[in-house]
């Protein structure tokens, strides 16, 4: 099952790529019937979902993986990514710093990383 549930994400990818971004979501979101902790397809879907601007849901799929898995840089920069798009600032940061916790050469959350992070 799980050489099968890589290969849907595979085809997601794959989608994503030709700009099929509806096709896309529907495979993601099958894998998630399925595997509903699966992380690379929350991923995905999360980032998604924050390209298409709903952050909101975009923020759901990166707190799932926050609590799946904790120690996750990853997760943590871009929850902090949409939580900035949300304009929830102090969370934001709280994020970043968490994701540069876990990993110090996280270069994506250094770089959202701001002491001073204002509307």
């Amino acid at each position: 099952m799980f050489r099968q549930l890589n290969a849907v994400i595979g085809q997601a990818i794959q989608h994503l790529q030709s700009g099929n971004s509806a096709e896309a979501k529907k495979k993601l979101v099958y894998v998630l019937n399925v595997e509903p902790k699966n992380i690379a397809a929350l991923e995905i879907l999360g980032v998604l979902c924050a390209q298409q601007g709903d952050h909101r849901q975009a923020l759901k799929h990166f707190e799932k993986i926050t609590k799946i898995k904790p120690d996750y840089a990853g997760a943590w920069s871009n929850r902090g990514i949409a939580l900035q798009e949300l304009q929830q600032y102090d969370q934001a940061l709280a994020s970043y710093d968490r994701a540069i916790r876990i990993k110090s050469d996280n270069a994506e959350a250094c770089v959202e990383y701001q002491p001073n992070l204002t509307p």
